[in-house]
């Protein structure tokens, strides 16, 4: 199938390119029940951390260059490597997704978050915190201005920066 066809298809359903992107599959998948956005939150978290993604080592090469793209700024910004977890978690079929329109999340010591969203289509409205194209993927300046985003959206980083106060207990 050329690319075109698929990205045509990716307008249509937008489940093509996520699963491009994350990895997952949904399928026909009715809506989950609504739940607001901390909940949704935390129970998508809860639903990937039963073993089917590793949020350390991302399951795909889509995600594993994000995620490392946006490790690496964090780092720079002073992420300690062994004493502050930073993961991501694909939210796809889970409430988060269909009623908050997030795709995945950054989350840094189970603490602070960043919501994604995957779309082909640049100028749609988004509920997420930002929005990926793909094709940033592939062009090294476009994912360094998506990964410098991503940091900025974490602009917490203070001398007084402390891990303790965990939003999933």
């Amino acid at each position: 199938m050329s690319r075109q066809r698929i990205l045509y298809r990716v307008e249509k359903n937008g489940y093509a390119i996520e699963e491009e992107v994350l990895g997952l599959r949904l399928g026909n998948v009715s809506p989950p029940l609504y739940e607001e956005f901390k909940p949704a939150l935390v129970s998508a978290i809860q639903l990937v951390r039963q073993g089917f993604w590793n949020p350390y080592l991302p399951n795909t090469d889509l995600a594993r260059t994000l995620y490392n793209s946006v490790l690496k700024k964090m780092r720079r910004k002073g992420l300690k490597r062994s004493t502050e977890k930073f993961a991501l978690y694909p939210t796809i079929g889970t409430a988060l997704d269909f009623y908050h329109g997030v795709d995945c999340v950054f989350l840094l010591c189970d603490t602070w978050y960043v919501t994604i969203d995957i779309s082909m289509r640049n100028n749609k409205p988004f509920k997420a915190d930002v929005l990926v194209n793909p094709s940033y993927f592939a062009d090294k300046d476009k994912l360094g201005l998506f990964s410098d985003n991503i940091v900025g959206k974490f602009g917490y980083f203070k001398k007084s920066f402390s891990c303790r106060t965990p939003l999933l207990t």
